[in-house]
């Protein structure tokens, strides 16, 4: 029993030392389809399909402004973590969102579906102050173009 737990928590969590790669806002930028300030409206959890299992969060949220492509109004997309059912899965290098807050996503199409790019690299919290949108697209670069 205990060893089977030792393999799953190994699984789950990076060796001791490893650290995940950023992802160059450059190459997040070439890979999106679109960049969108959006309001998270919902948060779902739920139980991953096929291995390894665990618990994923469906994000859905309402585009405010397409900064660059054609995405719809609203949207939603997968991230790892979350919690259902009672159970709370953390998984410390995935992006954590919350309801009622904005945020500036890169965001790649993938038929009907849409992905994240870059998990944390593809996300920014936009403040609701007066600015912080024109900010948070400047710091872009040329992304949004």
């Amino acid at each position: 029993m205990i060893s089977s737990l030792v393999v799953v928590v190994w699984l789950l969590a990076p060796p001791a030392g490893a650290t995940r790669a950023s992802v160059s806002l450059p190459k997040l930028c070439a890979e999106a389809s679109a960049v969108v300030v959006a309001e998270v409206t919902t948060l779902e959890g739920r139980w991953r399909a096929g291995e390894p299992g665990g618990i994923e969060t469906v994000v859905s949220v309402a585009v405010t402004e397409a900064v660059r492509g054609a995405p719809p109004a609203s949207l939603s997309f997968v991230v790892p973590g979350g919690s259902f059912g009672g159970v709370t899965e953390t998984v410390s290098e995935a992006p954590r969102f919350r309801t009622d807050a904005r945020y500036l996503l890169l965001l790649a199409a993938e038929g009907s579906a849409w992905r994240l790019l870059g998990g944390v690299d593809g996300m920014a919290l936009v403040p609701w102050g007066e600015g912080e949108r024109d900010r948070a697209v400047a710091r872009l670069g040329g992304c949004h173009a």
